[in-house]
């Protein structure tokens, strides 16, 4: 009989463990779910806030216009481009803020060299492109090379590749032949790869009335 008590006695014992072990354990995960639920909800909320960085559509500049009435060309550059004029029939195309700077001989003034120069050079003989640079003293293949002719609106246009004496830098040119024989030059010197692009947006807009 005493032996059937201490049995019951167990029993009770081990059932009531049990109860608190499954309390417990219950507690235990009840507060453990929302730590979950709440870093996959801050995890989402990360993943929502990073945004795809979208490129703005560049604004285009208004373009000022130069005009030569005499032999009825002209052509278009950015407004943050200056143009000084030389004389009626040539000047020089720079930007306002120039990026091939270095300081001068004296140390204290920034010599700038990336522009683009234009003039409107005379054929009084009616020369051919190649015969007027030999005329005027050119070689091909070190002071120009690449010349290639091309038609545009009927007008010849010839562009190549100039060779700078000093440094025997690269830089592209174009000459434009004017119905009196004349020749219209634009050439870039020193440019930056962006500045190519709108010698080429300049070169794209010159037109003759």
């Amino acid at each position: 009989m005493l032996m059937i008590k201490k049995i019951a006695i167990y029993m009770i014992i081990l059932i009531i463990l049990l109860i608190i072990g499954g309390v417990f354990f219950f507690k235990t995960e009840k507060a453990t779910a929302p730590v979950e639920n709440q870093d996959v909800k801050e995890t989402n909320k990360i993943e929502e806030t990073v945004q795809p960085i979208v490129e703005q559509p560049k604004v285009e500049l208004q373009a000022s216009v130069y005009k030569n009435e005499k032999y009825g060309l002209q052509f278009q550059y950015p407004k943050d481009w200056q143009l000084a004029e030389t004389d009626s029939n040539s000047g020089v195309i720079t930007p306002l803020q120039q990026e091939n700077c270095a300081p001068s001989g004296d140390g204290q003034k920034q010599m700038c060299l990336d522009a683009i120069s234009y003039e409107v050079k005379e054929n009084k003989e009616n020369l051919s492109i190649k015969d007027y640079f030999k005329n005027e003293g050119w070689r091909e293949d070190e002071d120009y090379k690449d010349l290639a002719e091309s038609m545009m609106d009927s007008n010849k246009i010839y562009k190549f590749t100039t060779v700078n004496a000093y440094d025997g830098s690269e830089d592209q040119a174009m000459w434009l032949q004017l119905s009196d024989g004349n020749f219209f030059a634009i050439q870039a010197s020193y440019l930056t790869d962006k500045e190519k692009e709108v010698f080429e947006n300049i070169l794209a807009s010159v037109k003759l009335n």
